[in-house]
């Protein structure tokens, strides 16, 4: 993506995240990506740049600043308080200390998102200039690193991503995800789901969009997922792999029908010549 669509990407996506209540510009310099605009929480001028970085923006100058607020150093303790508590979040973060609009956050969490939950309710707190977080897992929390992977695996297959198209893998809790990102928010949501599980400290995401180069089987497996969707097949526990020209079906759908339709759109697909249709119909 050249830096003008991917500016224009940003654009769009700052405009539809409901997140994002104020108005932030997009400027391009060079290979730069420049953020401005006023906002009203800290939390808002992260996410700006998260999104920017989700979409592939490598080099981001983060102007965005703050809407001045006037919240005195000893109100903003119980403001923060308030705001986790409202968020119900009390019993895992509570703020250890402030230091001018810094909130030092300290508990004990289950997961990487619920620690990032109670960090995003402390940033939209008014006054807040920006949260440092010192929450740890519980001990109970800890699992084992081949637990982790298959605990993620089967997350990010409930929240209807296709796990053979996503490796996970973990170590002492930092779980790195590879892989292709079939959907325009898949990406996001498989992070979310593997920041989920009870044992996560966090999540090094290096999921690629379909818009980066492609290797040709991956290609095909890509057009081969689009068509079965666009025919109105549910594709979400159907396991789609082309290797070298042959096109593997496996998973489960709701009817023989179905099967058979979705069998003769793989072998359809450009780049498809044989099929292995191991498809089975859902009891």
């Amino acid at each position: 993506m050249d830096p003008l669509e991917l500016g224009q990407a940003i654009r769009d996506e700052l405009a539809l995240n409901p997140e994002i209540k104020s108005e932030i510009d997009v400027d391009i310099d060079g290979d730069v990506i420049r953020l401005t605009g006023v906002v009203t929480s800290s939390q808002e001028r992260h996410l700006a740049e998260k999104i920017a970085r989700r979409l592939g923006a490598e080099k981001i100058d983060n102007d965005i600043t703050l809407e001045s607020r006037e919240v005195s150093s000893r109100d903003l303790p119980g403001a923060v308080t308030k705001a986790l508590d409202d968020a119900g979040l009390s019993g895992i973060a509570g703020v250890e200390k402030v230091i001018d609009g810094v909130v030092y956050l300290s508990g004990h969490a289950y997961s990487a998102l619920e620690a990032e939950e109670a960090i995003r309710a402390a940033s939209k707190t008014a006054g807040v200039r920006d949260v440092v977080s010192k929450i740890t897992l519980l001990p109970e929390a800890v699992a084992d690193d081949a637990t982790l992977v298959n605990d993620i695996e089967q997350a990010i297959s409930a929240a209807g991503l296709h796990v053979e198209n996503i490796s996970a893998s973990a170590r002492d809790g930092l779980v790195h995800l590879e892989g292709i990102a079939w959907g325009a928010n898949d990406r996001q949501l498989a992070e979310t789901a593997a920041k989920s599980v009870p044992g996560v400290r966090g999540v090094v995401n290096r999921l690629r969009a379909p818009s980066e180069p492609l290797s040709e089987d991956e290609r095909v497996t890509w057009d081969v997922l689009r068509r079965l969707e666009r025919a109105a097949i549910n594709a979400v526990n159907i396991s789609i792999v082309v290797s070298a020209g042959t096109a593997f079906l496996d998973g489960t759908v709701d009817s023989e029908r179905q099967r058979d339709e979705a069998g003769a759109i793989a072998l359809a697909t450009p780049g498809v010549e044989r099929l292995e249709n191991n498809l089975s119909v859902a009891a």
